[in-house]
């Protein structure tokens, strides 16, 4: 089964994962009403695809793909739930958070519900290597909140430490879904180190690629409200570049700026567009990208070769 397939499988088995009682019916539903891009699951399932696999799982070998892709998804999709009670935020994907339309503490309950829902999956598939990948990649995640958390309103934050926070938060669960797919796919050990290695660099890009979205610099709608960062005094690489560059005074009057609670965040927003920030941030992108597609062109499989460009490419041609 391709990839196109196997997502709509995923879509349908989190629809079904579901409990009896209503007001978890009515949160989960309202979690999944609204559907993102998938990549996670996606480089899950081109991760784990081996047409040579078919023979030897006796006849379940699509029903693990398409478990496995769900699992990741749930833990993503747990993620936002709890970043946006982190965040207050008000809309997610173009809809009201859980947190808006009932409470934190329904949304923390959900988000915890979801996290439950899919390590009764994973206990399923009953794969240690799978179990252990996963649960260090959900303890990251958490570990990266807390470094951006205890970071929050660091002006002059390291870009080692950013560069940590953006691997934890969103690179590792990238990371994670293609590790654990090419277990479920046999792969070769040199193929599932580049896809894991590829499916980093990817998230980490994916990062970058949020924190310009979040200035604005784009046509579409990314369905939260925008300048969101600098609202929640959170520095990103935009901003640190943008600091980065600037004389002491100028650097003294923007944290000023920063520290003071009723900032007005378009002034943030024309300092850091008067500078080569954006163009440090885009530099960062093409160097990933290009360093990625060239790992990409060294996975034997060719099959797998071309999916992981035409991702790629999907993500290269982002509209930041």
């Amino acid at each position: 089964m391709k990839i196109d397939a196997s997502l709509a499988a995923v879509d349908q088995l989190l629809k079904r994962t579901i409990e009896s009682e209503s007001i978890v019916n009515d949160l989960y539903r309202h979690v999944f009403q609204v559907s993102g891009k998938k990549l996670r699951a996606k480089l899950c399932l081109i991760s784990s695809l081996n047409e040579s696999n078919y023979e030897k799982f006796d006849n379940n070998y699509e029903e693990i793909r398409v478990q496995l892709a769900a699992i990741i998804e749930l833990l993503h999709t747990a993620t936002l739930v709890h970043d946006d009670v982190i965040d207050l935020a008000s809309q997610r994907r173009g809809q009201e958070t859980v947190s808006e339309a009932w409470s934190n503490s329904h949304a923390v309950l959900i988000g915890d519900y979801i996290y439950s829902r899919a390590f009764v999956l994973m206990a399923q598939i009953g794969v240690p290597e799978i179990i252990d990948e996963l649960a260090d990649a959900t303890n990251k995640i958490a570990q990266g909140e807390l470094i951006q958390l205890q970071n929050k309103k660091n002006w002059s934050i390291d870009k080692k430490i950013l560069e940590k926070i953006n691997y934890y938060k969103t690179g590792r669960l990238f990371e994670a879904a293609s590790k654990t797919g090419s277990i479920i796919g046999k792969r070769s050990k040199k193929d599932a180190n580049i896809l894991t290695t590829v499916s980093k660099n990817l998230g980490i890009a994916f990062q970058i690629q949020d924190d310009l979205l979040d200035y604005g610099l784009s046509n579409i709608d990314i369905g939260k409200p925008k300048l969101q960062d600098i609202k929640e005094q959170k520095i990103t690489f935009p901003l640190m570049f943008a600091l980065e560059e600037s004389s002491n005074q100028t650097k003294k009057d923007i944290k000023n700026l920063l520290d003071n609670k009723e900032v007005v965040a378009e002034k943030i927003y024309d300092f850091v567009l008067s500078t080569s920030a954006i163009k440090k941030c885009n530099q960062l992108l093409d160097n990933n990208f290009k360093m990625t597609q060239e790992l990409i062109r060294n996975i034997s499989d060719n099959y797998i070769s071309l999916e992981m460009l035409n991702l790629l490419d999907e993500m290269w041609k982002r509209d930041y």
